[in-house]
C-alpha cells in the first residue's frame, strides 16, 4: 500500500473514531436528559394507589400547619427536636379509603412518626375527618405527618410504612422536597406525579420568561 493509501486509511479511521465519540456523547446526554425528565414526572406505587408528591416543611410559627378540631383529651404531641411537617400527596385506587391510622413515616433510624391528618384536595386538615371512607380516583388526597428533620448529611427521605400489614410490609422509600413556604396546593401538582422536584419552582422556570412571581427582572434590579 502506498503512502497515499495509508494516509487515506488513517483519515478514515480518525473520522470513524470521531463519529463513535460523538454518538456516545449524544447518547449519554440524551440518557441524562431523559432521567432528569423522568424524575420530574414520576409517581410511585404504594398499597392504596400512587404517590404523586412529598414535601417537608420545617416547623415555623410564620408558616403554621394546623389540624382543626383536635380533641382537648388528645395526648400531647410527642416532643420532637428539629420538628417538621411532612405531606404526602396521593391518588387512590378505585374503592379505596384512607385514614390517619393506615400509614406512618420512618426515618433512617427507624423512628416512627404517626399520621396526624388526612384531607381531600385543598380542604383543611380536620381531626373529625380522620378517615376518608369515600374516595375518587380522580382526586388528590394528602397525608400529614409531624416528623424529625433528617440529620446533617442525611438524604431528605423517609419510608412510607403501611401499618395494617405487619406480616408482609409494603414500605416505600420516598424522597421529599424541603420547602420554606406553605405546602404546594394540589392544583399545582401534575396528575402524573413530580416526586423529587418542586412544582412551584418548575412552574416559575417554565412560565417565567424573565418574570419572578409577577415581577420582571428589571423591577427586581430596582
Amino acid at each position: 500500500m502506498g503512502n497515499f493509501g495509508r494516509l487515506h486509511l488513517m483519515n478514515l479511521t480518525v473520522k470513524i473514531c470521531f463519529a463513535i465519540v460523538l454518538l456516545m456523547t449524544a447518547s449519554f446526554l440524551f440518557s441524562q436528559a431523559a432521567d432528569a425528565e423522568k424524575k420530574k414526572t414520576r409517581a410511585m406505587r404504594f398499597h392504596s394507589g400512587m404517590i404523586l408528591f412529598a414535601e417537608l416543611l420545617p416547623e415555623n410559627p410564620a408558616i403554621p400547619v394546623t389540624v382543626m378540631n383536635v380533641s382537648p383529651f388528645e395526648p400531647e404531641p410527642k416532643v420532637i427536636s428539629n420538628a417538621a411537617y411532612a405531606s404526602v400527596v396521593v391518588k387512590l385506587d378505585p374503592g379505596r379509603s384512607i385514614s390517619v391510622y393506615d400509614y406512618s413515616l420512618l426515618n433512617s433510624r427507624k423512628t416512627e412518626f404517626k399520621c396526624i391528618g388526612v384531607r381531600e384536595g385543598e380542604d383543611a386538615f380536620d381531626a373529625n375527618k380522620w378517615e376518608l371512607a369515600s374516595s375518587s380516583p380522580d382526586k388528590m388526597y394528602t397525608l400529614l405527618f409531624r416528623v424529625e428533620l433528617p440529620q446533617p448529611g442525611e438524604n431528605c427521605e423517609y419510608v412510607l410504612h403501611f401499618n395494617l400489614n405487619r406480616s408482609r410490609p409494603e414500605d416505600v422509600l420516598l424522597p421529599f422536597v424541603k420547602i420554606d413556604r406553605a405546602f404546594t396546593p394540589s392544583s399545582k401538582i401534575p396528575v402524573d406525579g413530580i416526586i423529587g422536584s418542586d412544582p412551584v419552582k418548575e412552574g416559575l422556570r417554565k412560565d417565567g420568561e424573565g418574570k419572578v412571581e409577577g415581577r420582571n427582572e428589571k423591577e427586581e434590579n430596582l
